[in-house]
């Protein structure tokens, strides 16, 4: 199901969004049959507003750049930079740019599994950034998330003084 939270952005000409990995999200939410069922967003969902109104703006990915030993390069001690050295050698290359037009829909990753959790959770995180709009109109979007059950909490009469036991179990085990 989609999240509840709507969040409308605009992006002012001149302006961008640095690249970034999008949070997750989770909430409880209460069944039919007296549980509790434990929701997690696992993909971002953008819905571009304005078309071709902005000049610029794409949605731009970008994945790690691996060593010749298919290990990812190495980060900085805030694991934040871009390059190693004095910036010669990049950690991240751009692998798409995504330009929607009016009403366009975009869903990407944006959760890695837990251990336990097996679905729906299969891909990694896409870093991505909102690139830098110019021109005259502004760039809007609305962006929420794409949420799954990952397990579910009954709460059962214990027989016990009005006491209620809780059973948990992972989503898709019955």
């Amino acid at each position: 199901e989609f999240s509840p939270a709507l969040r409308c952005y605009r992006y002012l000409p001149g302006t961008a969004s640095p690249p970034h990995y999008d949070k997750h999200s989770t909430r409880e939410i209460a069944t039919e049959t007296d549980g509790v069922a434990h929701l997690a967003s696992a993909y971002t969902v953008v819905v571009y507003l304005n078309g071709d109104a902005h000049e610029g703006g794409a949605t731009t990915f970008y994945r790690p750049i691996q060593d010749g030993d298919g290990d990812q390069k190495s980060t900085s001690r805030r694991g934040k930079t871009w390059a190693v050295g004095n910036g010669a050698k990049p950690l991240f290359e751009r692998v798409a740019r995504v330009r929607g037009g009016l009403g366009d829909v975009l869903f990407f990753p944006h959760r890695v599994a837990r251990p336990g959790e097996t679905r729906p959770f299969p891909y990694e995180p896409m870093l991505h950034e909102g690139s830098p709009v110019f021109g005259a109109a502004p760039k809007y979007i609305l962006r929420t998330d794409l949420m799954f059950e990952t397990r579910r909490r009954q709460e059962t009469a214990a027989g016990d003084g009005g006491r209620r036991r809780r059973q948990e179990t992972a989503a898709g085990d019955g």
